[in-house]
């Protein structure tokens, strides 16, 4: 362990034991807020597009500059679908018209849960005929937020559309990054493809409203079972031997971070005769999905696993069944209790190989009140 982790670590450990016996809302955790998005829509025709074409992909470089995101355009120049809507929940930050010639443009602020954390989008309207909504307004997915605008070559009714990355969320010199001399490469860098993340964001779970869910917090030492958004249960944890930072790699001594499910149940006592470790299970053995599709997806990206490893990963991820566990990520991480000589809530709590431990008395109670495929997200 570096000196800096080392200190972190100590940090760490000081405000756990400080935050045992402080006051604290498990509902201000960022990943139980109720009005997370749980899915996004197309901004034209139905919630599926349709009788609407999209022209023009993000970042792509024609004579008329680099598109940002796809021109919606009616596919019959009837104006029988003149509005446009809200792709998903959102706060309207912007309202009004970037320049006097221009059309009216719309910037709203969408939040949606992702491996355990709060990720955001900005999605942004321009060329709009009359505005619906003004700055700070609270929209519903499918809300009408204007009108559409009419390109009097065509007789069409259309829309320019796009998705910034929070990078972007103060961005204000327009919609057209070609104003400040921005490049492909730039845009590809600060945008979502716009078709692609709609196509692969059209149901999303909001956590709070899971019939039940596992959050544990790793800075606080707890684990948090709701049902229906409401608290049930708190738990006394115990972390790996390096407590701060997410795994990335068999051996690291690390608890991951991100969202996983239960994907194995298993009652004591446990046999060390071939496996001496299993003194640590205690009296229960929880095992999650680890790794998941986002720890696989990093590893690829560093070439630590191969292709065909990324995706047998991402199959049982989609299954909720156990992943491969004999990959350069490592394996073999759960939920279990401790040897008699229990853990103390004073101590570092630095315990495990990677894994979650629970006192054995809690842990028997916990087991009860999980069932397989319940997930389990993971925060700092």
């Amino acid at each position: 362990m570096s000196i800096y982790a080392a200190i972190l670590f100590v940090l760490i450990s000081l405000a756990g034991k400080r935050n045992q016996s402080a006051a604290f809302d498990p509902y201000s955790l960022p990943v139980m807020d109720s009005t997370l998005c749980n899915g996004f829509d197309f901004p034209v025709g139905d919630k599926n597009g349709s009788g609407w074409i999209a022209k023009g992909k993000t970042g792509d470089s024609t004579a008329a500059g680099i598109h940002t995101g796809p021109l919606f355009s009616e596919v019959n120049a009837n104006n029988k679908q003149p509005y446009v809507y809200a792709i998903g929940d959102g706060k309207v930050i912007y309202a009004g018209k970037y320049a006097p010639t221009s059309g009216n443009n719309a910037l709203i602020e969408h939040r949606f849960a992702e491996n355990g954390k709060v990720n955001y989008v900005y999605s942004g309207y321009s060329g709009l005929g009359n505005l619906m909504v003004k700055e700070g307004d609270l929209v519903k997915r499918r809300q009408i937020i204007a009108k559409a605008g009419f390109d009097t070559s065509t007789l069409q009714m259309r829309v320019q559309a796009e998705l910034r990355k929070k990078t972007l969320c103060n961005f204000t010199a327009g919609f057209n990054p070609l104003l400040n001399g921005k490049t492909s490469a730039w845009v590809r860098e600060n945008y979502k493809d716009y078709i692609a993340f709609i196509k692969n964001h059209r149901k999303i779970d909001v956590p709070f409203y899971k019939s039940r869910l596992v959050v544990i917090c790793k800075s606080r030492f707890k684990c948090y079972l709701f049902e229906k958004g409401t608290l049930k249960k708190t738990y006394e944890i115990a972390l790996g031997q390096e407590p701060v930072g997410a795994k990335e790699k068999q051996g690291d001594l690390k608890v991951p971070e991100g969202e996983y499910s239960i994907c194995e149940k298993t009652r004591g006592p446990f046999s060390t005769k071939n496996n001496w470790s299993a003194a640590y299970l205690g009296t229960r053995w929880i095992c999650l999905t680890y790794p998941n599709t986002f720890d696989a997806a990093r590893a690829l990206e560093k070439k630590e696993i191969t292709k065909e490893q990324y995706s047998r990963i991402e199959q049982a991820t989609k299954a909720g069944i156990k992943p491969p566990q004999n990959t350069s990520l490592g394996g073999g991480i759960g939920l279990h209790g401790w040897t008699e000589e229990d853990w103390s809530n004073e101590s570092s709590r630095a315990q495990t190989w990677g894994c979650v431990s629970f006192h054995n008395k809690d842990l028997n109670e916990f087991y009860d009140l999980v069932e397989l495929k319940t997930p389990v997200i993971i925060i700092p």
